[in-house]
């Protein structure tokens, strides 16, 4: 009879383990679908404003450009010491890079991704995924 009492004592726990599992399985069937789409959603809103916001920036960059250029035209300078050339190249510089960085460097990789989003998002699930279990 003492044999008996801790078999099913073990019988139960693992029984009761097992519904556990059963039912946490289930609920995970029923939310992951939920989750992926919010996922996809979220990378959606998040991509396409990376993407607008950097446009902006570097059409802003552009302007600036455009506007270091007039206004050292405008201003001329008589004396030969003038710091304030100094200050439109720079000004100048400062903007053409910004432009080059936000057009040509971030907004291709923003680009990329929203674009993954928008018209393969199964791919993009993936490579979450993928990433996700790399430690990215």
């Amino acid at each position: 009879m003492a044999d008996k009492k801790p078999d099913d004592q073990l019988n139960r726990a693992l029984e009761s383990l097992l519904d556990g599992l059963e039912k946490s399985k289930d609920f995970m069937a029923e939310q992951i679908p939920i989750v992926v789409q919010e996922l996809i959603v979220w990378k959606r809103v998040w991509f396409t404003s990376e993407c607008v916001i950097l446009l902006l920036i570097g059409l802003l960059a552009i302007y600036m450009m455009i506007l270091f250029v007039k206004w050292d035209k405008l201003l001329p300078s008589n004396r030969e010491n003038d710091t304030t050339k100094n200050a439109y190249v720079g000004g100048w510089v400062l903007s053409s890079l910004t432009a080059f960085c936000s057009l040509c460097i971030a907004l291709p990789i923003a680009f990329y991704w929203a674009s993954m989003v928008w018209f393969a998002p199964r791919v993009y699930i993936l490579e979450y995924i993928s990433s996700m279990a790399r430690g990215h």
